[in-house]
């Protein structure tokens, strides 16, 4: 279930980190499942920053966490969107079998006709 993405740019890398502890810990920090927390990431009003970096600390440094300013340090170097990509990478390596859910069976489903 444990997912870690190596998120590599020019000059540095960083390791992403699904660990128990790291899921627990947001799960505390805004009351919801874990994987609401993870969506909540665009919210109602639109893309924050400062969610990013919250959901960011507790998966810094292989699962570990780390402080805000490492993780806006890591914003700033390797880019709002790459950090993105590096979370969703690292929650498809933590759970396989939910792209395999969402993948369907690869047959489009036609509308019966009466």
């Amino acid at each position: 279930m444990i997912g870690e993405h190596v998120l590599k740019w020019e000059g540095g890398q960083h390791a992403i980190k699904l660990s128990a502890r790291a899921m627990a810990t947001i799960e505390e920090a805004h009351d919801l499942p874990f994987g609401e927390a993870m969506q909540s990431i665009g919210g109602e009003d639109g893309f924050r920053i400062k969610k990013l970096v919250q959901l960011l600390c507790p998966l810094m440094n292989a699962g570990k966490g780390g402080d805000e300013d490492e993780a806006y340090d890591l914003i700033d170097n390797a880019g709002v969107e790459e950090v993105g990509l590096a979370l969703a990478a690292a929650a498809e390596k933590a759970f396989p079998e939910a792209k395999k859910a969402s993948a369907g069976n690869g047959r489009s489903r036609k509308s019966a006709k009466k």
